[in-house]
């Protein structure tokens, strides 16, 4: 039965395959218009058809109409016109896309990043002060549409669309002008409240605190880093100084004017040593006499020296002060020449060895 139909129709448009189609009634749009192998120009528009399904009509010549092939105007043997794939009625001048019935010159805009008008701007006029975006319109798309400008708040852009700025806060409490949010801007922000640190904000905005060191090693209650708390850690391990800590937290040690036991020590010292040049016999013997002849010898200075000398080391033979001793026992020799019946000299001259 099919056959059938399908030959009487194919009969009946044999004429309009050949011809020209204009007296046969055919719509002039229709002589424009490209439409795809199977479908027929019916009212303007693209729309399949079993009976032109049958027909072979040439592409790009010929388009079906009422079950007959005629030529499209404008191609040579007749016709010329746009195809029109997707059936909207809308050929190349018209249809950006002619794989999608919805989009065309006719179509409206709508927010769905395709450009549905075919005007060359997807989404145009869709969000009235809005963004379109992936899905829909909102306030923003992403947390670069809410950006403030303040660089003191964290801009983000949430589920809903909506923009929303938190301040600093957490590990970064405070808004550094310029800056942003950091833990510190400056030392003043990292003070921990303990005398025994110093506090400091790196270029990096964080924290840091050094304990004592370098020359203020002692950490001294309610005073801070300092070189000393105490007397004792000032000792320089010589028996002839006085060591002390001053007010300022810094070591002192000085020899006093009056020596005391120092010259006994330093005398004793050396000759454990093997080093006591110009100290030999009872060293006890050898002080006293000294300190009984140190004013009016004028050889105090020269004493000073010697001893002082002999105190810089550790150890009294590790220091060279043969220079300081002739000194001594110079001044020691001028005064004593005229006076070897002086007790005293007599010691002193066994003691140098004059």
């Amino acid at each position: 039965m099919l056959a059938i139909l399908l030959a009487q129709a194919l009969s009946g448009c044999e004429g309009l395959v050949a011809g020209n189609t204009r007296d046969a009634g055919v719509e002039e749009c229709c002589l424009t218009l490209r439409c795809a192998p199977g479908q027929e120009c019916f009212e303007c528009m693209c729309r399949d058809s079993e009976c032109c399904a049958a027909l072979e009509c040439q592409e790009d010549l010929q388009t079906c109409v009422r079950c007959a092939c005629v030529y499209l105007e404008g191609i040579d043997g007749g016709g010329g016109g746009d195809r029109d794939d997707d059936g909207d009625g809308f050929g190349a001048d018209g249809d950006c896309d002619d794989a999608d019935p919805a989009v065309n010159a006719g179509a409206a805009e709508t927010c769905n990043q395709i450009d549905d008008d075919c005007d060359g701007t997807a989404d145009d006029g869709t969000c009235p002060g809005q963004l379109c975006c992936a899905g829909g319109c909102r306030d923003c798309c992403d947390a670069a549409d809410c950006d403030d400008g303040d660089a003191c708040t964290t801009d983000s852009c949430g589920a809903d669309g909506a923009c929303s700025h938190s301040g600093c806060g957490g590990g970064t409490p405070r808004c550094c002008p310029g800056v942003g949010c950091r833990e510190c801007c400056s030392a003043a922000d990292c003070s921990d409240g303990d005398a025994c640190t110093t506090d400091s904000c790196g270029a990096d905005g964080t924290c840091s605190h050094a304990g004592c060191g370098g020359a203020a090693p002692s950490c001294c209650p309610g005073a801070g880093c300092r070189e000393c708390c105490n007397d004792g850690q000032c000792s320089d391990g010589d028996g002839c100084t006085v060591d002390s800590c001053t007010a300022g937290g810094t070591c002192r040690n000085e020899r006093p004017s009056a020596c005391g036991n120092c010259c006994v020590d330093l005398c004793e010292e050396a000759q454990d040593g093997d080093c006591a040049t110009y100290m030999r016999g009872d060293c006890g013997d050898f002080c006293s006499a000294l300190s009984a002849i140190q004013g009016a010898s004028g050889c105090a200075d020269e004493r000073n020296e010697y001893e002082d000398c002999l105190s810089e080391c550790d150890d009294a033979c590790a220091a060279d002060c043969d220079g300081e001793g002739e000194d001594l026992a110079r001044c020691v020799g001028n005064y004593c020449v005229s006076r070897l019946g002086n007790a005293n000299c007599q010691i002193l001259t066994r003691s140098f060895d004059f």
